[in-house]
């Protein structure tokens, strides 16, 4: 009997440390998902990459406002990636770190698949105003010729980025903390705690 304990302690010592996390579930199931995606990625030095996924219908045009917190971040430039120049971008037109809260883009080409559409850098303007802020995209339009595409079987997921150390969730009613133990730019979680101008 004694051994057979033994062998239970071990095996469960050696399969790892338990349940994984609601965060690593939430990583996993993204990884996972072959729903349709406009993605955003933020690197450490404050380039932000917007990206499509798994997008089956060739898209002839696209627009999007990339909205962002004017305290925590200014908008540097933009550059073009895997379909080409952007037909129009308000940030060749005005100064959108003291006229807006937003970049605008309207893209003319033919999009589908999977790539990178544009990366933004920003530069960061205040560590404490940065902890919590979140970019999210505002009045995107998907056409295909003159046709609105409408992602209903699978729905269109469209991500927002924000930077934070950890996330509340409700466990058996009680609120939990998971801290991260850093701020990380994170996919989950996110909520827009600044105003937002038209």
């Amino acid at each position: 009997m004694k051994i057979l304990n033994i062998l239970i302690i071990i095996i469960v010592f050696s399969c790892g440390g338990g349940s994984p996390t609601e965060s690593e579930l939430a990583e996993e199931a993204s990884g996972n998902d072959s729903r349709p995606r406009i993605s955003m990625d933020m690197s450490d030095d404050y380039k932000l990459t917007i990206g499509i996924n798994n997008i089956e219908e060739t898209v002839t045009s696209m627009s999007f406002e990339v909205i962002f917190d004017d305290k925590a971040l200014n908008y540097s430039n933009y550059s073009a990636v895997d379909f080409g120049q952007p037909l129009l971008a308000n940030a060749d037109h005005m100064d959108v770190n003291n006229d807006s809260t937003h970049c605008s883009f309207a893209f003319m080409a033919n999009i589908s698949g999977s790539g990178d559409l544009i990366k933004i850098d920003f530069q960061q303007n205040n560590q404490s105003d940065l902890r919590g802020t979140t970019i999210f995209f505002r009045n995107l339009e998907i056409f295909n010729g003159d046709n609105i595409i409408e992602f209903v079987d699978p729905e269109l997921v469209v991500e927002r980025i924000c930077y934070i150390d950890g996330f509340e969730s409700i466990d058996e009613g009680s609120l939990i903390w998971t801290d991260y133990g850093e701020y990380t730019w994170s996919n989950h979680y996110c909520s827009i705690g600044y105003e937002v101008l038209p």
